[in-house]
């Protein structure tokens, strides 16, 4: 999703704006369509932290914008959690591993600073208190850096 806000200038310039509005990063109408979006973060082209990409799938707003990029095909903070969760799992065939927290499932997760959802998804900002891989604390942002055991 991060590669919309940089494309969004150069697709309207390179297929017009038709075009790049019906035709370019339709996250919103894949799900009406029942596709599954799995999303990633392709990096090191773009950043490897999924709060960015998933800000970019629900607010859509390129930098040097002050409006969403075709608003009808924003995402909720849900259907943009679940592309990188869940259905990213799914995608790399590991739904039955991971993407979710579930039992027998690997319980990797993070804790963000905010409160809530609907918190992050106005805010569009949060950073990450801790770290659980396998369930066991792994990063805490009072440690200077990652626990090795």
């Amino acid at each position: 999703p991060q590669h919309l806000l940089d494309d969004a200038d150069a697709a309207i310039r390179k297929l017009g704006h038709d075009r790049a509005l019906k035709e370019s990063y339709l996250f919103q109408s894949l799900l009406k369509s029942n596709a599954r979006l799995a999303f990633g973060s392709d990096w090191p082209v773009a950043d490897i932290n999924p709060l960015g990409a998933i800000k970019a799938a629900v607010s859509r707003t390129p930098p040097s914008w002050s409006h969403a990029w075709n608003p009808s095909e924003c995402l909720t903070i849900n259907d943009a959690l679940n592309a990188s969760t869940i259905s990213a799992a799914y995608a790399c065939f590991l739904d039955d591993q991971i993407g979710s927290l579930s039992p027998g499932k690997l319980a990797d997760f993070v804790v963000l600073s905010t409160n809530s959802w609907r918190d992050f998804a106005e805010e569009v900002s949060a950073s990450v208190v801790s770290t659980y891989v396998g369930g066991k604390l792994a990063y805490s942002e009072d440690w200077a850096g990652f626990y090795s055991a």
